[in-house]
């Protein structure tokens, strides 16, 4: 029998700040300077401060 596990608050900010992570190294391996406004403005989408829209909106601005 399987269960199945609900994802959490926490479980959401981890993978989204993970990915972020990812977002960001991959960046770098592909010769992108960093630029530490999107970086601050992504790790906010991540911990929950802002949602996809605000980032998107960010990014549309830059």
């Amino acid at each position: 029998m399987t269960t199945t596990r609900h994802r959490t608050a926490d479980d959401t900010v981890a993978k989204r700040s993970a990915d972020v992570e990812a977002v960001i190294h991959s960046g770098r391996l592909e010769g992108f300077e960093d630029d530490p406004e999107w970086i601050e403005q992504m790790q906010r989408y991540a911990r929950g401060e802002i949602d996809i829209e605000d980032l998107q909106d960010f990014a549309d601005r830059t």
